[in-house]
């Protein structure tokens, strides 16, 4: 009995060490290796907006982006620029490369901290390089893990330069980056003038059948130099967002100015919040503002009995009346509201054929026409697709029909002054 015991005893002393010996094993490559990749955040510079342009004399991507330093210190002209005395730590820096990921790459020979993407609100591509082409752009965003598909896409017209818009300082706002994306935010909400959509919005329009791309415009305001420590490296200014540029494949074609703009918006729907003003049917001289405040937006693909493409539009939008100089009541006259929804319903009619107009020149299918043939009519579209941008889209009859709905003037019905 005392000779099990004994052997128990062993096996059990054996079992505890083999444990202890497994357990040190399995804990120490851990503790070893866990920081073998840290990255501390005060070796980051946090990117807030990128852009990119093409070098065409040497044939090379060149990258651009204002970046933070994490460390919080204050001062403007830490990292080289921007931000004012009173502000954050914030400057501009460039690199070049043969790819767009190669250019990226080529910051860290400039910086003195590794540039890092994941904070990155903003992509703003010259026009130069939209019109050659935003694929490789696009690609890398897509691969690159660090960097942010919610980030907005914007493009830049040639008269102005990426470097020059990061050196802007907006009123009110501490980063261009965070700035504009507040811009788009209202330019989309409240006014329906800028065509804005995150990389990822982009990606999966550029890989649906017949249909292409609009980026929205952004542009210079006024800019006032101011010197900082005897350098002028802060520019106080403004930008505005109005229009977008006009793409086929990764293309650009052409610009949109606002007007084609919110009519694209009507085609697809997504006019939550306009502004129209329209002249009063008693006094033309006497101008009416209405906030259209809902829509929605019908599209069908239509094949004629002589076997002619079409497509029939059917736009319906509610709104009210902000404020107006007509001296006229709105609830003398039934005939008067009626005038006045009837004048609304022809300005969004006329904004989405001008839409349509321009669209056709540059040959793009940007309202996904293509794309209505290809969901509704799958079949039929087989036999059109090769032939739909150049042949058949630019000759494409669109019929229009639009009700606007005045769902009240407001508690205020009758003028405060009259003739």
């Amino acid at each position: 009995m005392k000779l099990i015991n004994n052997n128990l005893s062993k096996q059990n002393k054996k079992s505890s060490k083999l444990v202890i010996l497994m357990t040190i094993i399995t804990v120490i490559p851990l503790i070893i290796t866990g920081c073998w990749d840290r990255n501390e955040p005060e070796n980051r510079a946090f990117v807030l907006a990128t852009g990119f342009d093409y070098d065409e004399d040497q044939d090379l991507y060149e990258i651009t982006v204002q970046v933070a330093d994490p460390t919080g210190i204050e001062g403007g002209n830490g990292l080289g620029g921007g931000g004012g005395n009173d502000g954050p730590n914030v400057g501009v820096m460039s690199a070049k490369g043969r790819t767009p990921y190669h250019a990226a790459k080529n910051l860290q020979l400039h910086m003195t901290r590794e540039p890092f993407f994941t904070h990155n609100k903003l992509l703003i591509i010259s026009e130069d390089l939209a019109r050659r082409g935003i694929g490789p752009v696009l690609d890398y965003f897509d691969r690159e893990r660090e960097t942010r598909l919610i980030a907005f896409p914007a493009i830049l017209p040639e008269e102005h330069d990426i470097t020059q818009l990061f050196r802007t300082e907006l009123p009110f706002e501490t980063y261009i980056g965070e700035g504009i994306e507040r811009q788009i935010i209202l330019s989309v909400f409240e006014r329906s003038v800028f065509p804005s959509r995150s990389l990822i919005e982009s990606f999966n329009v550029l890989s649906m059948p017949g249909r292409e791309t609009v980026i929205g415009k952004i542009d210079l305001g006024d800019q006032e130099e101011e010197d900082i420590l005897g350098e002028e490296d802060v520019v106080r200014g403004t930008t505005r967002l109005e229009g977008g540029a006009v793409f086929k494949g990764d293309q650009m074609q052409g610009w949109f100015d606002i007007e084609e703009t919110r009519g694209w918006f009507w085609i697809h729907g997504n006019v939550d919040n306009a502004i129209k003003v329209i002249n009063c049917p008693v006094h033309d001289t006497h101008p009416i503002s209405i906030e259209i405040f809902e829509s929605e937006s019908h599209v069908n693909p239509i094949i004629t009995e002589e076997g002619d493409y079409q497509i029939d539009i059917k736009i319906s939008a509610d709104g009210r009346i902000q404020d107006q100089t007509c001296p006229q009541g709105y609830e003398e006259e039934g005939e008067l509201i009626d005038s006045i929804e009837n004048r609304t319903a022809t300005a969004i009619k006329n904004e989405i054929k001008s839409s349509i107009e321009r669209a056709h020149q540059h040959e793009s299918d940007v309202f996904g026409f293509g794309n209505v043939f290809y969901r509704k009519k799958p079949d039929v579209w087989d036999g059109i697709k090769h032939e739909w941008q150049e042949e058949i889209f630019t000759d494409l009859a669109v019929n229009v029909d639009v009700e606007f709905e005045l769902r009240r003037a407001g508690l205020v019905t009758d003028p405060l002054i009259r003739d």
